[in-house]
């Protein structure tokens, strides 16, 4: 099922709150470690939805 679309606004809010989490991940687990690679690429898809949008 596809997620709904998130507004310019909430994905801007949902990019921040991820390189929260990441940067904090990074710093407690490393940043090879695979949860902080997760978050990266996750951020990486964010950012790309984010960029096509303008």
């Amino acid at each position: 099922m596809k997620q709904p679309t998130l507004t310019e606004d909430e994905l801007l809010k949902q990019i921040e709150q991820l390189q929260n989490e990441m940067i904090q991940c990074g710093i407690e687990l490393g940043l090879d470690h695979p949860l902080t690679i997760a978050f990266s690429q996750e951020l990486d898809k964010l950012i790309l939805d984010y960029q096509k949008r303008k």
